[in-house]
């Protein structure tokens, strides 16, 4: 999933506890999709289906692109 336009870091609470607080994660597996800046756009807790992810990131790069039925999934 990492591109030039996407990375994908684990963050474990024992080496960035900073990090876990920053995003308030309290749970995991969780699976944050957030931009640039930090921003969160969607975050997701326990195991994520393919396509729940793929439609969550279509929507961060191009908001309003999936369709109706995909965002009752997210």
């Amino acid at each position: 999933m990492s591109s030039s336009e996407v990375v994908v870091q684990r963050i474990d609470y024992t080496v960035n506890p900073a990090l876990h607080k920053r995003y308030r994660i309290d749970a995991v597996p969780l699976l944050v999709i957030a931009d640039i800046d930090g921003v969160v756009h969607k975050g997701f807790i326990g195991p994520v289906k393919a396509q729940d992810l793929w439609a969550a990131m279509a929507e961060c790069r191009d908001p309003g692109s999936t369709p109706e039925s995909c965002a009752s999934h997210q």
